[in-house]
Order: structure tokens, then C-alpha cells, then sequence
């Protein structure tokens, strides 16, 4: 059962999609419908199906420092599939555009489709970007923790803390100097 409004709503979708293309099948293998019903009932399957994969991981709880390297592949290849079919469809309505079958502001439609499609996809590429960088950061940490304890045995006898008077002036410089370049 899923646990965000979003994922509902996707499921949703997705089962009506399914039940689309399970009705219109008979009805292209009889003649009653033709072919492009059921690609274009198949295409709108897909396209449910990848926003249900973006609403999991792009929109949904999954925390990006949880998120696996598979779940973050398949949430890019969702919204980029998402992206080329609308790049196909505005392709399509560009040529009737073209040839005068449609008018100007019926294809805005549709290129407005592809822009929010194309938004979505630099968001699941920012999203990957930004778990590869938390990624990073978190070895280098990691690899930092473990140099400190290896190198801490070896700062033993290194002063930590001064007791002095908590004076310091330039006079003192070449002292200090001397007293440097005597044990290094």
C-alpha cells in the first residue's frame, strides 16, 4: 500500500492505464479501433509507470542519503524516457503544425509538456548530483576519522596546550626560532 498521497495517485494511474490498453487490445485485433489507439493507450501505460518510478523516488520519502545507486538510476532513466516520448510527440504535432493541420496554440500544449518533462529531468539529475556529492563527503570524513586515530598514537608526545604566562611578543620570535629548528 503506498504511503504518500503521490504514490497512491501513480498507482492509480498506472492501474487505469493497464486497464486502457486491456480494453483497447480486442478491439484493434477485431479492426473495431486502429493500431494507434493501442500504441497511443500503450505509450500513456509507459508514461504512468515512469511517473509512478519519479513519485517513489524524485517526489516521495525516500531520503536522498538513502536512496541506492539503483533507485537513483532508474528515477533518471524514468524521467529521460518521459522526456523523449513528449520530444516525439511534439516532433509529430511540429509536422501537422507544419502542414497545416493543427494550429499554433494546440501545439503549445505540448511543448509546454516538454519543458515541465525536461524541468523534471535536470531535478532527478540534480537529486543524483547532490547524492553522489553527499556521498563524497561522507568518505572523506570517514577517511579523515581514521587518519586522526592512526596519526594520534604517533602526536603523543606533542605539546597540546601551553602553560604560560600568555604573552607573546616579537622578542620572543627568534627564541622560538632557534628552539624550532633545534628539534626539527
Amino acid at each position: 500500500m503506498p504511503g504518500h498521497p503521490l504514490d497512491a495517485l501513480s498507482a492509480t494511474l498506472v492501474e487505469r492505464a493497464r486497464n486502457e490498453v486491456a480494453r483497447i487490445e480486442p478491439l484493434v485485433a477485431d479492426g473495431t479501433l486502429p493500431r494507434i489507439a493501442l500504441d497511443e493507450a500503450k505509450a500513456k501505460l509507459a508514461d504512468a509507470e515512469d511517473q509512478e518510478v519519479l513519485a517513489e523516488t524524485l517526489y516521495g520519502d525516500v531520503r536522498i542519503e538513502n536512496m541506492t545507486d539503483e533507485q537513483a538510476q532508474e528515477m533518471l532513466a524514468a524521467a529521460q524516457r518521459r522526456v523523449d516520448r513528449q520530444a516525439s510527440v511534439v516532433k509529430e504535432r511540429q509536422t501537422l503544425l507544419d502542414s497545416g493541420v493543427i494550429a499554433q496554440s494546440e501545439l503549445a500544449v505540448f511543448t509546454d509538456e516538454l519543458a515541465s518533462r525536461e524541468r523534471v529531468l535536470d531535478l532527478a539529475k540534480n537529486r543524483i548530483h547532490l547524492m553522489n556529492n553527499l556521498r563524497q563527503m561522507a568518505e572523506a570524513e570517514q577517511r579523515l576519522e581514521r587518519a586522526s586515530h592512526a596519526s594520534a598514537a604517533s602526536l603523543k608526545n606533542v605539546m597540546i596546550r601551553y602553560e604560560g604566562n600568555g604573552l607573546f611578543s616579537l622578542t620572543d620570535v627568534p627564541t622560538i626560532a632557534t628552539e624550532f629548528e633545534k628539534h626539527f
